[in-house]
């Protein structure tokens, strides 16, 4: 009698275990104008709430959307006001394209906005020559929270998915994750173990 019972005690701390340990889910969806595809062990109502944290930065760094931070940016006349998180992503941008020697530049626009990727056309090399005349991140100006501009046009398309990552994986482990794949579109951030990654 007693065997059994340390056998009964036995299954019931490996279904006990079994309950508390987190499933593996994977959701995939449209957001940041890509396929985003998150994996973690975390109910699906982390990852559900993780695509909105994505669908949030996107309403605030997005070049398009009207609301964002970015897009009055570049419709500002002058030194406007602009929230900490993309004042931070700003100025981190400015310091790697000094390090780069400008091969870095945010202030792309003009010229990323002629590419239609949609339709497949690529533009003439006269257009993206002059275009480049109005490239210079040097001419950004930041006094305190404001910035500005002066003239140019701004495109964090090149830092913001990254930075994304970085906050929706810690928005993962916050919310009880211990493994699992950010993956934004091809920006991919791992963590919790050892995973393999290629290159298409």
């Amino acid at each position: 009698m007693k065997k059994l019972t340390s056998v009964y005690i036995l299954l019931l701390a490996f279904c006990l275990c079994g309950c508390q340990s987190n499933t593996v889910n994977t959701d995939t969806q449209f957001v940041l104008d890509t396929v985003a595809k998150l994996t973690a062990d975390c109910s699906s109502e982390t990852l559900t709430s993780a695509f909105e944290l994505c669908r949030d930065y996107e309403k605030l760094l997005s070049r398009t959307k009207k609301e964002s931070a970015v897009y009055k940016l570049n419709n500002s006349n002058g030194f406007i006001e602009t929230d900490a998180e993309t004042l931070k992503i700003i100025e981190r941008s400015i310091y790697f394209s000094k390090l780069s020697d400008g091969k870095f530049d945010i202030t792309i626009l003009p010229v990323s906005s002629l590419w239609d990727f949609n339709n497949q056309i690529v533009p003439p090399k006269d257009e993206i020559a002059e275009a480049l005349k109005n490239i210079d991140y040097e001419a950004i100006e930041i006094v305190g929270e404001e910035i500005n501009l002066n003239g140019k046009k701004i495109d964090l398309g090149s830092i913001a998915k990254g930075y994304i990552a970085d906050k929706t994986k810690d928005f993962l482990l916050k919310n009880g994750a211990t493994e699992g794949i950010v993956n934004l579109g091809g920006n991919v951030v791992v963590f919790g173990k050892e995973y393999k990654i290629g290159i298409q």
